[in-house]
C-alpha cells in the first residue's frame, strides 16, 4: 500500500461528513456509515448505505455534535475534528514505540530516518519526558537571523516541515493545531504552540578546528577532496561525512578536524518541506567538480540563515531555543 497522504484522506472524511449532514434520510435506502477502505493500494472514504456494517465503518453521528440554536429547535451540528484525526492517525501512522516495543535507535541519523524517528517517539513527545528519549539536536532557524538549537521532543515534523513547541505566547499567532492534532491529538496542547520552522541539520558527534559542533548542511573545505568545497551530510550505511563519487569522505576518516565556512541554508521557507542535505550538497560540489558560481555561492553560505534577503547574519551562532524571537 502506497503511504497515505494525511491531508488528502482527512479532507475525504471531511468531504464524505459534510455530504451526510446535506442530506435526507428518504436519500438512502438503509443506514449510511463513513467507511475507510483500501483499494487497489490506495485508502479512500465513502458513504456505504448498508444494514450489515462492516468493522470499518463508522455510525455518523459519532462525527458531530448537535446544538439546539436559541431553543428554536433548529439543531445546527458541529464536525468534531479530533474524531477525524483518530481514524486518519491509524491510516497514516506507523505503530509508536510503545506500540511495536521497538525502542532502537540508528546510529546515523538522517533527514529521513529522523521523521521516522519523532512518529515512532510521538508518546513520548507528548509526555515531555526526557528519559528514554534519543539524544538528538537538530538546527533551526526563523526569521531573526540567527540558527536554534532543539533538544529531541521539543520538535516534531509533519507533511516533511519541522515543527517547534514553545510556551512563549509570542508564537501563539503562528500555532499550527492542525499539525499538532495529526500528529498527536488532544494529548499534545500542553505542550505549548507549535510553529513551523525551518530544518537547518542535525548536530553530529563531530567538532570543527574551532571545537564547535558540526551539522549536517555545513560547507567545508576538504583538502582530502582536492580542497574543494563540501557539505556535510549522512548516509545511514556510512556515517556522516561528504559526498564523493561512488561513496562517502567520512568525517572520522579526516586527517584534521574540518574547517567549516558557513552553510546551505539560505533561500529558506517555512511553509515548504525541508530541505534534504543529501540532494542539497550537489548544488555546491558533484562528481563533475566545483560548482561553477561556488563563489557566490560561499558568500551566501556565510550569511546564513537567510530567507532570501541579503543580510549578514553570524551564521556561526547557535541559540537556546527560548531565544528564538517571532517572525
Amino acid at each position: 500500500m502506497k503511504k497515505v497522504d494525511y491531508r488528502t484522506l482527512y479532507k475525504e472524511i471531511e468531504e464524505c461528513i459534510n455530504q451526510w449532514l446535506d442530506s435526507d434520510a428518504s436519500d438512502f435506502d438503509f443506514t449510511p456509515y463513513l467507511w475507510v477502505y483500501e483499494w487497489e493500494g490506495e485508502v479512500e472514504a465513502a458513504i456505504c448505505d448498508t444494514d450489515e456494517p462492516a468493522a470499518e465503518m463508522y455510525d455518523f453521528h459519532s462525527f458531530v455534535e448537535g446544538f439546539d440554536v436559541a431553543d428554536t429547535g433548529v439543531i445546527v451540528y458541529d464536525i468534531l475534528e479530533e474524531k477525524i484525526h483518530e481514524i486518519v492517525r491509524k491510516w497514516c501512522w506507523a505503530p509508536s514505540a510503545q506500540e511495536a516495543n521497538n525502542y532502537q535507535i540508528p546510529e546515523i541519523v538522517t533527514e529521513e530516518n529522523l521523521m521516522e524517528l519523532c512518529e515512532r517517539f510521538r508518546e513520548a513527545i507528548v509526555d515531555g519526558n526526557r528519559p528514554g528519549y534519543p539524544e538528538i539536536n537538530v538546527r533551526y532557524a526563523v526569521r531573526d537571523g540567527v540558527f536554534h538549537l532543539a533538544k529531541f521532543g521539543d520538535y516534531f515534523f509533519f507533511e516533511q516541515k519541522m515543527y517547534v513547541f514553545d510556551q512563549d505566547p509570542v508564537w501563539k499567532p503562528y500555532h499550527d493545531d492542525f499539525a499538532v492534532m495529526a500528529c498527536f491529538g488532544n494529548d499534545c496542547r500542553k505542550r505549548g504552540y507549535a510553529h513551523a520552522v525551518a530544518f537547518c541539520g542535525v548536530q553530529t558527534p563531530f567538532r570543527d578546528d574551532n571545537g564547535d559542533p558540526i551539522f549536517t548542511g555545513d560547507i567545508c573545505q576538504v583538502p582530502e577532496l582536492s580542497n574543494d568545497y563540501h557539505v556535510v551530510t549522512a548516509n545511514v550505511f556510512e556515517g556522516y561525512g561528504f559526498k564523493a563519487d561512488n561513496c562517502m569522505l567520512l568525517l572520522e576518516r579526516l586527517h584534521k578536524p574540518a574547517h567549516r565556512f558557513g552553510t546551505i541554508f539560505y533561500n529558506l521557507s517555512l511553509t515548504e518541506p525541508m530541505q534534504n542535505t543529501w540532494f542539497k550538497s550537489s548544488e555546491i560540489c558533484t562528481m563533475y567538480g566545483q560548482a561553477p558560481d561556488i563563489e557566490e555561492k560561499l558568500q551566501r553560505a556565510e550569511s546564513t540563515p537567510s530567507f532570501g534577503e541579503k543580510v549578514v547574519y553570524n551564521w556561526r551562532k547557535v541559540l537556546n531555543p527560548k531565544r528564538a524571537r517571532k517572525m
